[in-house]
C-alpha cells in the first residue's frame, strides 16, 4: 500500500520540479552493436557547443546488451548528442544526430513518454 502512495507522490514532485525556468528534459534511446551483435560500449552524453572544445561532457553510460535509455535535463535549451566509444574495432567514436530543443520537453513525464530514438550505432564498421 505504501508503494501506491509513493509513486504518485514522486510523479507529482517531478512534475512540479519540471516547471522550473528553462529546465528541459529529453529521453534518449539507442542501440549499440558490433558486427550486428548487441555491444556494451561507453556512451557519452554531450551538450553541443559551437566547437569541439566547447562541448560539455555530461555523463558516460555503459548500456546493457547494447540498449541505451536515459533521461537527461539541462537549462537554457541545450542541444544534446551521444558519442559512442567502442573497442569493437579501430573505428573512431561515433556521434549521433543532434537532439534539438523541439525534441525536448518542459515536463519530465512527457519526456519519458516521448523518447527520442537515435537509432542503431554499428561500431564494427567505419
Amino acid at each position: 500500500m505504501r508503494l501506491i502512495t509513493v509513486v504518485p507522490t514522486l510523479i507529482l514532485i517531478f512534475g512540479i520540479a519540471s516547471a522550473t525556468d528553462n529546465l528541459m528534459f529529453a529521453r534518449l534511446t539507442a542501440f549499440i552493436t558490433c558486427n550486428g551483435q548487441p555491444w556494451d560500449a561507453n556512451v557519452e552524453i554531450m551538450a553541443a557547443g559551437d566547437y569541439e572544445t566547447d562541448h560539455d561532457h555530461l555523463a558516460i553510460v555503459v548500456p546493457q546488451n547494447g540498449k541505451f535509455d536515459s533521461v537527461i535535463s539541462r537549462t537554457n535549451n541545450p542541444i544534446y548528442f551521444l558519442r559512442v566509444h567502442s573497442k569493437c574495432s579501430k573505428c573512431p567514436p561515433i556521434d549521433s544526430t543532434f537532439v534539438r530543443s523541439n525534441q525536448q520537453h518542459w515536463n519530465w513525464l512527457t519526456a519519458v513518454n516521448n523518447p527520442v530514438n537515435l537509432g542503431i550505432f554499428e561500431t564494427g564498421r567505419c
